[in-house]
């Protein structure tokens, strides 16, 4: 049940795990260290146990949230919602019961 709401600079997090209801908020403006603007980049991302990735910004006014990693996996229960959301990918894995919209 730990939620994060990223507005700022995430730095030194490669490896990023959600899991028993957690939530992770990719807002507008914040960024993992080493990018620009609304761009995220992680090594490897793992969402399960009814978590949430949300990467919410306004469809007329805000250009999106652009996602890069080497692996993103979504287990049952896991969801990866965004709007205007654009990921580049080495690998994708969606298990049954996982959601990305």
């Amino acid at each position: 049940n730990v939620s994060i709401w990223l507005h700022g600079v995430l730095a030194h997090v490669e490896y990023l795990t959600l899991h028993h209801n957690g939530l992770m908020s990719l807002e507008h403006g914040g960024r993992t260290e080493g990018m620009e603007e609304s761009h995220y980049n992680f090594d490897v991302v793992l969402v399960q146990d009814n978590s949430t990735i949300h990467a919410i910004t306004s469809t007329t006014e805000e250009p999106g949230i652009t996602f890069y990693t080497n692996a993103t996996v979504i287990e049952g229960g896991g969801r990866f919602h965004g709007t205007r959301l654009r990921i580049y990918a080495e690998n994708i894995t969606i298990d049954d019961g996982g959601l990305l919209d």
